[in-house]
């Protein structure tokens, strides 16, 4: 049974959030050291994601406010401080649900571009309101999906997809040699990084919509 890099790192990740030593725990670091290189499992340990990791998952165990510093937004283009309420994670631990006192919205935080976290000693206020959006496979989030997208994949689109974005794996059919994606989507600008970055291998049936938001990227090359 083999794990790819991108497992290996989920799964040690999993277990240094688990307290204390058991039996069990060794063992199964002893297995992953074995089976893969140490070094890079030792850079794992050490990396400063997992250090915010254990920060954001002390503060939803004890309910706490937290302010992610000098965050980095694409979709501001600003750096600030956040202060947020961190309930839940996305299923690889690359981004955070928090609830953002500001905006008053619950909202998706990639840890990557969280420069630390500082722990308050403020509670939550706004349990209540903690709800994780729908999220699509190209890891976008909205209240509910915009559109549903089809598009024709020829094999070397449908491989590059399945390997980067493995959700749209049962959105996807086979059809004479080609492939047909039919999928919800949150926005369009994940698929839409996707498309543009396989020129003639992805062809848009629909929506219009999704096509208009294309035509319009691809000006932006030549302006």
């Amino acid at each position: 049974m083999h794990f790819t890099e991108e497992e290996v790192l989920i799964i040690q990740e999993t277990l240094a959030l688990i307290e204390g030593t058991s039996p069990i725990k060794e063992q199964l670091i002893r297995k992953l050291n074995v089976l893969y290189d140490y070094n890079a499992l030792a850079k794992i340990q050490q990396s400063d994601e997992l250090t915010k990791i254990h920060s954001l998952s002390n503060a939803i165990r004890n309910k706490k406010q937290v302010v992610l510093k000098n965050y980095r937004s694409s979709n501001s283009d600003k750096i600030a401080n956040r202060q947020v309420e961190p309930f839940d994670y996305l299923p690889d631990y690359r981004a955070i649900w928090c609830y953002e006192l500001e905006s008053k919205r619950c909202k998706q935080f990639k840890l990557a571009r969280i420069q630390r976290i500082e722990t308050t000693e403020k509670s939550w206020e706004h349990e209540t309101e903690h709800k994780i959006d729908f999220t699509d496979a190209f890891r976008i989030a909205s209240p509910a999906p915009i559109a549903k997208v089809v598009a024709k994949l020829s094999l070397k689109a449908f491989n590059l997809l399945v390997e980067e974005y493995p959700l749209c794996a049962e959105h996807i059919k086979e059809e004479y040699g080609w492939y047909r994606l039919t999928i919800p989507v949150a926005g369009y600008r994940g698929i839409g990084r996707f498309v543009m970055s396989l020129p003639g291998e992805v062809n848009v049936l629909e929506p219009k919509a999704f096509k208009e938001f294309l035509k319009a990227e691809r000006k932006k090359f030549l302006d």
